[in-house]
């Protein structure tokens, strides 16, 4: 079966287990990119370019506006 690559966003707080998941979806070769964030309120910021995250995406949000 052929995957399309995908954007995933992974949220894990232990490096270790975010380690391991990341390169068994490398391996499976369906993830052309893998961002790990370690709890739900780095997500949220993540998601909707607040914070840190301000800059990320030209133009704002993940495009469900």
């Amino acid at each position: 079966m052929d995957y399309e690559p995908s954007h995933i966003l992974f949220i894990e707080d232990e490096e270790p287990h975010a380690e391991l998941t990341k390169r068994a979806i490398r391996k499976a070769g369906n993830a052309n990119r893998i961002d790990v964030l370690t709890n739900g309120e780095e997500a949220l910021d993540y998601l909707f370019n607040r914070g840190k995250f301000g800059d990320k995406i030209e133009g704002g949000g993940v495009g469900w506006e």
